[in-house]
């Protein structure tokens, strides 16, 4: 395998990073969709308002999003070690994915208990989407040594 010259690898990192940001944005955007959907559909008629619930998935909301950061973290410290940017890939896709699921939370908290309060997990969801946005830096770690793609 010939070693890639500064120029190719640049190339190979811009598009790795473009492919994640698009994917970012992508999952970010549906967030603000989800919540228009909830203000066009109205107050669900005939929930039952249960608190206990709202209170648990507002929980298990934050509960994702905080472990999605040492999860992510844990991905990209494999990443450089063993020099992998398959593993920045997925440490991303897995923190958005958790980060989505806060989201889906937010629709479910409003469709079952019609929580005044649901857009909170909305609110939830978008910091964590933010504190996910991706970096380069992530991708030229992970290829110092040699480029693995």
């Amino acid at each position: 395998m010939q070693p890639m010259n500064q120029y190719e690898l640049q190339a190979k990192v811009d598009g790795r990073l473009k492919v994640i940001r698009i994917m970012w944005l992508g999952l970010f955007i549906s967030v603000g969709l989800y919540y228009l959907l909830t203000v066009l559909t109205g107050k669900p008629k005939d929930v039952t308002p249960n608190a206990t619930l709202s209170i648990a998935l507002t929980a298990a909301a934050m509960m994702l999003v905080a472990i999605s950061i040492p999860i992510k973290w844990k991905y990209l410290t494999q990443s450089v070690d063993q020099q992998r940017t398959d593993l920045v890939n997925t440490g991303y896709i897995v923190a958005l994915a958790l980060c989505e699921a806060a989201a889906l939370f937010a629709l479910l908290d409003h469709f079952l208990t019609g929580d005044r309060y649901y857009f909170v997990l909305f609110i939830i969801a978008g910091c964590g989407y933010s504190f996910h946005f991706p970096r380069r830096q992530h991708l030229l770690d992970a290829c110092f040594k040699g480029p693995m793609f």
